[in-house]
């Protein structure tokens, strides 16, 4: 079983990942991370030197090798890891989905705060803009994905978890309640 944090840069996948696996005690694997572990790179390095479909690449190849894993795990996707269809539904079948919704204006503020650095705002003159632009490409497929959706707006990553237990103990997967 597996549940599967999905949503915008910014949207607080990471820390509600690990918050959730702590609760459930299971892992957490942050796809992102994995990614920069397997390679020896940061992804803002794997961008500017191999470019964004070479990313992708190794995105979708990670997504499926954790679909294939058994462990129990919360796995925090990357913002665009939906974007791989096969890999997206590889994944799905392992568990449940859960979109952590955020508007563009709380993604910047939150993104502004972070020191993390994001490829795809990089060379944006307009931070606020570059996130409309990529959530309106987004949106429609992170909710085609979800079996919850959050909004995580006003909400801090300990609200999301409790909202998250009150909802898994209300769902049956495979038999059984979370």
């Amino acid at each position: 079983m597996k549940i599967i944090l999905i949503g915008m840069m910014g949207s607080a996948k990471s820390t509600v990942g690990q918050l959730l696996a702590a609760e459930f005690r299971w892992v957490h694997l942050d796809l992102d991370n994995l990614i920069e572990e397997q390679t020896g790179q940061a992804i803002h390095e794997i961008f500017a030197l191999r470019g964004e479909g070479h990313f992708r690449q190794l995105e979708s190849e990670a997504m499926l090798a954790l679909s294939r894993s058994a462990p129990p795990a919360v796995i925090s996707l990357g913002g665009g890891a939906i974007l791989n269809k096969e890999a997206m539904d590889a994944l799905r079948k392992t568990g449940k989905v859960i979109y952590l919704r955020a508007s563009p204006s709380h993604l910047a503020m939150r993104l502004e705060l972070s020191t993390e650095k994001r490829p795809l705002l990089m060379d944006a003159p307009d931070q606020l803009l570059r996130l409309t632009e990529i959530l309106a490409v987004r949106r429609s497929i992170y909710e085609g994905y979800a079996d919850l959706i959050l909004d995580s707006d006003e909400k801090t990553s300990a609200i999301l978890v409790e909202e998250i237990l009150r909802w898994c103990k209300s769902v049956k997967v495979e038999g059984r309640i979370f």
